[in-house]
């Protein structure tokens, strides 16, 4: 064989080599699912055999492309794996919208039970009423129109504070705190609640509904018996409910003389701008003694029994 014929064969042999790591490294791209980035330059020069060895199964330059190709498809895989999530997640959102929806739209989004709480002068119908909610009344009104009956609840004198809550699929609370009666006056021959903010009730009233308030007499001046309204309503429920009658009674040394009839027995005198500072020294006093009489809170506190 002539030293031509060797270099050929050599030549051929080399091409071979070359070859086969092409189609080992297109058919691991095949194998991975993927294809060669066209913006990839050229690692094989067709013009060079040097740098084409370069791609054998043993070199470290096809190490390195056989890492980063499979690092590609691992990357793409987390993304398609990060978008089925977020398609998931989407497809929840949506189906819990929808089924919210239904219930709110549907007679099973209606107040089937309404609780209310905190009233005493007020019957459960009258907050309904003045509220506006009734078992008709759709939960998600309730929810979005929460400002709407706060503020119509408010147009009733006798409610001073008003918390509407959802405590449950279809329960509501309505707590209630209201603005206490402390007695009843007669005018145009009507007789009308009073209330301890000082405001009177346009609603006229027979004498069975007072329930043993105390009645205001003699009051000449919508103002004063608006202030000792609001006297006698920051006393005790205990010593407010043992007045029967409260008279406006002003004299020379006292023009703001107020005298209480009480339910024991017993007559208070008392400056009206101080009763509720002053009338708490009175049961320990009508403790101390056994007889009836006058207890004079206007200047100290004294006991005059019934007859001296």
């Amino acid at each position: 064989m002539t030293k031509e014929e060797q270099s050929d064969e050599k030549i051929l042999d080399k091409t071979n080599q070359i070859n086969t790591s092409k189609k080992i490294t297109q058919h691991l791209d095949e194998l991975l699912g993927l294809t060669e980035d066209q913006n990839q330059p050229e690692l094989v020069s067709e013009q060079s055999h040097d740098k084409q060895s370069k791609w054998t199964s043993g070199s470290p330059v096809f190490s390195t492309r056989f890492v980063s190709t499979h690092w590609r498809h691992v990357q793409r895989k987390l993304t398609l794996t990060m978008r089925e999530k977020h398609a998931i997640i989407m497809l929840l959102v949506l189906l819990v919208c929808a089924i919210v929806l239904t219930w709110m739209i549907s007679p099973l989004g209606k107040a089937k039970q309404i609780e209310v709480i905190g009233n005493s002068d007020l019957t459960r119908r009258e907050v309904l009423n003045t509220v506006g909610i009734n078992h008709q009344t759709a939960m998600s009104e309730i929810i979005m129109e929460k400002s709407h009956y706060l503020a119509q609840a408010k147009q009733n004198p006798q409610i001073q504070q008003v918390q509407i809550k959802v405590t449950k699929m279809n329960t509501v609370q309505i707590q209630v705190k209201e603005v206490v009666k402390v007695g009843f006056i007669r005018k145009n021959n009507q007789y009308h609640y009073i209330l301890a903010d000082g405001k009177s009730l346009q609603q006229p009233i027979n004498l069975q509904q007072t329930r043993n308030l105390p009645i205001y007499n003699q009051f000449k001046s919508d103002t004063t018996l608006a202030m000792v309204a609001k006297q006698i309503g920051q006393l005790s429920p205990a010593l407010r409910n043992g007045i029967s009658e409260v008279v406006w009674s002003p004299t020379k040394d006292n023009p703001q003389r107020i005298m209480m009839f009480m339910d024991d027995g017993n007559e208070v005198l008392v400056n009206a701008k101080k009763i509720s500072d002053n009338m708490k020294y009175y049961p320990g006093m009508v403790v101390q003694v056994s007889q009836k009489g006058v207890v004079d809170l206007q200047v100290g506190a004294y006991f005059k029994p019934y007859g001296q």
